[in-house]
């Protein structure tokens, strides 16, 4: 974070304190969308995730808005959840999170 400028420090502080439905989410990366169009660049979203403290009803709306997002705007993307890294695919039981993988490979 610290070698972020301080304007998109600025919109990071308020998208992580400020998120509540799709569209905030959607007003926010439509942004990085048209500014790489301008340039004529595609837009890669990576590493977004979900803490696993958070509960389960969060993630999955989480992963859902972000998917619909980047299906929407064919926006690159590969999913990583902190603390524990990895694709999150698995409940922190190890049983297989079927939701989430449908979300992910676009099954539902």
């Amino acid at each position: 974070m610290e070698k972020l400028s301080p304007e998109l420090k600025r919109r990071w502080e308020w998208l992580s304190n400020n998120y509540n439905d799709i569209n905030t989410l959607e007003n926010q990366i439509k942004q990085a969308y048209d500014a790489a169009t301008a340039m004529g660049r595609t837009l890669y979203l990576g590493e977004f995730g979900a803490l696993t403290t958070a509960n389960e009803e969060s993630i999955i709306r989480w992963f859902r808005d972000i998917m619909t997002i980047c299906k929407k705007y064919d926006i690159g993307h590969a999913t990583w959840d902190y603390p524990r890294g990895g694709f999150g695919i698995f409940r922190n039981d190890g049983s297989p999170w079927q939701e989430k993988i449908d979300i992910l490979t676009g099954k539902e």
